[in-house]
């Protein structure tokens, strides 16, 4: 890359200052913002950045420690527009945390990576201080971290590591270093060594990902991470890079509905390597770094915990001390990290950002398909408790085996839920493709963000067609086919016969013939064959995915998401398209150089990409974004809208929450609504931030307002002022209310369980239930 000589000596650069100010055209409405003024930088004809950046009043309102020695800065990176000055802020917080060590921890005594853990008897070592960067998307993140390895190797530390989400995202490292006067191939990926060959590369910044961060030892071979301590050695002092470390969410683990959730590998793997490199100046990188506080276990470096200045002994201390303080303290922990100098979190300005939510009203037609299906899950429900008594699983005199029941009716209710939403989406797709035609027509672009595929269905049915039908199918793929593939695979079948344990306790155990083989129950059998003959005469919607690309064509739109293979309509025959390993990328490019003005992207496509109006892109079109599925996370959530609204931009994106008026879609808004609060709690230092006013308040229904509405509701069912009586809710929801005596129950259902038993009911009475509910929250 670029030597050391051709980079210029330290330049005089003070902290930049940041002044906080309420933006006028959003002060009504109680969002407050902050715009930088940063101090003068001594860089002749420094260019002011093109979008400005903001942070909320809360994190504005503190003030970061003085930098200290300052970094190298190539002149041309600010007179050419390469780096704003709010960049540059950057690199000199992160270069003054480098320089800083923590003291008092220990590595773990075992080959477990764990966690590092307070000394012993003096046995207590220096690590050097991470630091966090977590500007929200379109940022420029990648050319921030561009100019923190061009410092380092302006100090002589020439090897440096970068990881990231997926492999494909070396083009977008190396655009960003190569901006900043580097060579492309100064950044190499970690993929062209095998597991267990020596790294030969002398210099240079290895790009790799958690997949191959967490490949274990496979015989001789040695794992991947032994792999790359070997190449960076025991004493390394350069950078490590963990870009879209919200991927390293689940180091810790972390407690689920169902109990404990085992940590991820790739976390682990993570752990270990910042635990075996003290030395190494490690630079976090994500615009949704947690939206818990467990999810923070990756980042031992900012000090938190264990060491001796941090203020909580181990992590379990953090994490118990975070969900008792609630959203507040996890507030508090964003502006502490940006007072001690470890954490910057700025967002792009969104003037020029509108909001314009797409409502689908359901039509008679829409109606009756959704209480078509509505009913037929009715008669699933009831089917699936005969078929728990009748294999034994729940008699109705005997043991009942409580752990293959809770199964059982745990993959009942995912189908459905997996089903209505997939429905849902089908639904509300012919708006969708009416307001994507409306920007079409008015020279403008249209983005769809998706979460799901139906890839996983889609190729076990291809798997099952002899692959020389595949050039003209009679049949397409609708989300009917979660619920077949739902009674095929999970429905209960397998005899149970009732024993005791080795205690001599009784228990139950499936049954099996002489030969070992287990014993299908033949009522239980004949169950899932009548009803997989009622599905067959049931209406059925194309998914969103493939009513797009029927509508509108292949030639017209750019599919970014992981499908290998797809079915595509060509002059009216349906066939299976391969795709190859470079369509995510090629569609891309075709989008971007205008070739096709509508592109579609799921979470695959979702992270790290760039989909917005560059300057420096042939179409420069304006985006018209849709949210058509916002999915369970709220960090792919808001990566997505990321994709659009970047820095050096032609025009502001126009953001489009897609939903329909079935009031029972508040399933899938509450828990995103409820983690988007935490998310900007913990990256923004202020909760109403995380969600980039895409949703309301009343959208959380998991606060505890929504949850004491929630009891109230059932007080009112219960005492027969609701307008669906106790009997009938019971028996349409399978929610248990009362007690044997006719008592209401202490411990009543949760809001996720009712949410979820409400949207599969017919259309009126999820009206009739949800007006109640609505009136009392």
């Amino acid at each position: 890359g670029v030597s050391p000589p051709a980079l210029m000596p330290p330049i005089g650069m003070r902290p930049l200052a940041i002044c906080a100010q309420t933006a006028p055209d959003r002060a009504e409405s109680g969002e407050l913002y902050a715009t930088y003024r940063p101090a003068r930088i001594d860089i002749p004809d420094a260019q002011p950045h093109a979008a400005p950046l903001v942070e909320s009043a809360a994190m504005a309102a503190v003030s970061p420690p003085d930098v200290g020695t300052p970094p190298f800065v190539h002149p041309d990176w600010v007179r050419n527009g390469a780096l704003s000055i709010a960049q540059l802020e950057t690199l000199c917080y992160a270069v003054a945390a480098h320089s800083q060590m923590l003291d008092g921890a220990r590595a773990p005594s075992t080959e477990d990576p764990g966690e590092l853990v307070m000394p012993v008897d003096g046995e207590g070592r220096l690590y050097r201080k991470g630091f966090f960067l977590g500007d929200g998307t379109g940022c420029g993140k990648g050319r921030q971290v561009a100019a923190l390895l061009m410092h380092n190797l302006a100090e002589n530390r020439c090897r440096a590591v970068w990881f990231s989400k997926s492999a494909t995202l070396i083009e977008d490292a190396r655009r960003d270093w190569s901006d900043l006067g580097g060579r492309g191939d100064d950044i190499v990926a970690h993929s062209r060594w095998k597991q267990g060959d020596a790294i030969a590369l002398d210099r240079g910044c290895l790009f790799s990902t958690y997949t191959l961060l967490r490949q274990p030892q496979r015989g001789e071979k040695p794992s991947r991470l032994d792999q790359l301590i070997e190449w960076l050695g025991e004493g390394f002092d350069g950078v490590i890079v963990f870009d879209e470390c919200h991927e390293l969410a689940g180091a810790g683990g972390g407690q689920g509905t169902r109990g404990a959730i085992k940590p991820s590998e790739q976390g682990r793997a993570a752990l270990a390597l910042q635990n075996r490199l003290p030395n190494a100046r490690i630079l976090y990188v994500s615009a949704t770094g947690a939206s818990r506080p467990e999810n923070l276990a990756y980042a031992t470096r900012l000090g938190l915990w264990t060491f001796e200045e941090a203020c909580f002994p181990a992590r379990a201390d953090f994490v118990a001390a975070m969900e008792q303080g609630g959203v507040a303290a996890m507030e508090v922990v964003a502006r502490d990290l940006k007072a001690m100098g470890l954490y910057i979190a700025r967002a792009l300005s969104f003037e020029g950002v509108e909001y314009a939510p797409l409502e689908h009203e359901m039509s008679e037609a829409d109606t009756a398909i959704w209480d078509a299906w509505a009913d037929a899950f009715q008669v699933i429900h009831t089917n699936l408790a005969r078929a728990l008594e009748t294999t034994g699983i729940d008699p109705e005199d005997g043991y009942s085996n409580g752990q293959a029941k809770a199964a059982a009716r745990s993959a009942f209710e995912s189908a459905k839920q997996r089903f209505f939403a997939h429905l849902l989406l089908s639904l509300k797709t012919p708006s969708l493709i009416r307001s994507i035609r409306s920007d079409l027509d008015q020279g403008e672009c249209a983005v769809v963000q998706i979460t799901s595929t139906n890839e996983a269905v889609m190729n076990r049915r291809l798997d099952a067609i002899d692959p020389a039908e595949w050039d003209d199918l009679t049949m397409g793929f609708t989300p009917k086919e979660y619920v077949l593939d739902y009674l095929q695979n999970s429905w209960p079948v397998i005899q149970y016969v009732e024993g005791e344990d080795e205690e001599g306790n009784p228990s139950s155990a499936p049954l099996t013939d002489g030969e070992g083989n287990l014993v299908i129950n033949p009522a239980a059998e004949a169950l899932r064959a009548e009803m997989m003959d009622l599905l067959c005469g049931l209406p059925e919607l194309p998914g969103a995915l493939d009513q797009i690309l029927h509508h509108f064509g292949t030639g017209a739109v750019a599919e970014v998401t992981g499908r290998s293979r797809r079915v595509v309509r060509t002059d009216g025959r349906l066939h299976v398209e391969p795709r190859p390993a470079s369509a995510s990328l090629d569609e891309t490019r075709a989008f971007m150089a205008g070739e096709k003005n509508i592109l579609i992207f799921s979470q695959a496509g979702g992270t790290g990409r760039s989909y917005h109006a560059d300057l420096s892109a042939r179409n420069q079109r304006r985006r018209n974004h849709y949210l058509a599925e916002p999915g369970w996370r709220a960090e792919a959530a808001i990566q997505g809208l990321g994709r659009t609204h970047r820095t050096h931009q032609a025009s502001a994106p126009r953001f489009h929450p897609v939903s329909t008026n079935v009031k029972g879609e508040k399933r899938f808004l509450a828990t995103i609504a409820r983690r988007l609060d935490a998310l900007g709690a913990l990256t923004r230092g202020e909760r109403k931030t995380g969600g980039q006013n895409l949703f309301r308040p009343e959208d959380n229904l998991e606060s505890p307002y929504a949850n004491a509405a929630l009891r109230a509701f059932y007080h009112e069912v219960h005492a027969g002022r609701a307008p669906m009586s106790l009997k009938d809710f019971e028996e349409k929801t399978a929610l248990r209310l009362t007690s044997a005596e006719g008592f209401l129950l202490e411990d009543l259902p949760r809001m996720s369980t009712f949410l979820n038993r409400v949207l599969a009911l017919r259309i009126a009475d999820q009206n009739m239930l949800f007006d109640c509910f609505d009136a009392l929250f």
